[in-house]
């Protein structure tokens, strides 16, 4: 659920972890963030949200932990945290100027990396072993999470909310590797601790 009247945003956030997990988080007031180079929405802390109702997103973080994360039903703690910042501190991309930014930034990155590319390789010797675009920029999810991490320095954005499509029902089929161009679930990539408030 979220309150995002006037220039303040407070959302009802959901993570899913187990119970020594959540017992560390909770002592220490501080998560350890998803930092690999594909992640969903740039290097953070990860929630799921909802705007109808803290029901959805608390299932999909129940799921996240049992499904994905393979953690034994008895063993899942989901922690609540109220997200709370103002609005031009979060980038949304479900709306359509986020969009517009994210694809605009992306594309100008893209455009600068080949010319780099291309100019580097027409001043080798001929029969010399062309430079090829580095993984970051040649792997959609490297590169979305990379320009998410660029953006959100450049704009000194505290989070990042995105539609996301999660198999969480993957261990149960055996054709649980399709995916699925539809969104079925909000995520939050929280950057900035400092906006995550009231854990419990």
């Amino acid at each position: 659920m979220s309150d995002s009247s006037g220039d303040r945003c407070s959302l009802t956030a959901h993570h899913g972890t187990n119970k020594e997990a959540k017992a560390e988080i909770l002592a220490s007031q501080h998560f350890y963030e998803s930092s690999t180079d594909s992640e969903w929405a740039g290097t953070g802390v990860y929630f799921f949200i909802d705007y109808t109702s803290s029901n959805v997103s608390k299932n999909n973080a129940i799921r996240w932990a049992t499904n994905i994360k393979k953690i034994p039903s008895r063993e899942v703690a989901i922690i609540e945290a109220n997200i709370e910042c103002d609005n031009d501190e979060i980038f949304n991309v479900r709306l359509d100027e986020a969009k517009s930014i994210f694809h605009r930034y992306r594309a100008e990155t893209l455009r600068i990396v080949s010319n780099k590319l291309d100019s580097y390789n027409a001043k080798l010797p001929p029969g010399a072993p062309k430079k090829k675009l580095d993984s970051t920029f040649s792997n959609t999810k490297k590169f979305d999470c990379y320009v998410f991490n660029e953006l959100c320095k450049k704009f000194s954005i505290k989070a990042v909310i995105r539609d996301a499509y999660i198999n969480f029902d993957f261990s149960k089929y055996s054709f649980h590797a399709i995916g699925s161009d539809i969104p079925n679930c909000i995520i939050l990539c929280v950057k900035d601790e400092s906006i995550i408030k009231g854990l419990k």
